[in-house]
């Protein structure tokens, strides 16, 4: 079973001009033995909210927390 979750309000600052940066967010993951709730993700994501992070390093971020505390099988994060 493939898992999706997708952020089409996703807020941060942009680390050169410190100005509020939009993107769309989707997880792809093949769950072992969690599950991440939807509502769980959306307060996630809301933590970097005043971050000042480029997009492919959030990216990388994501897909890093959900190896580390979620443990799936695979797991796919792309930012646009």
């Amino acid at each position: 079973m493939e898992v999706e979750l997708h952020c089409t309000e996703f807020t941060c600052i942009c680390p050169l001009t410190k100005q509020p940066d939009f993107a769309e967010i989707l997880i792809t993951y093949v769950p072992d033995k969690h599950v991440v709730e939807s509502k769980s993700m959306k307060l996630y994501l809301e933590t970097f909210r005043n971050v000042g992070v480029f997009h492919e390093h959030l990216a990388v971020d994501i897909a890093n927390d959900f190896k580390k505390f979620i443990k799936p099988r695979s797991v796919s994060v792309t930012v646009n």
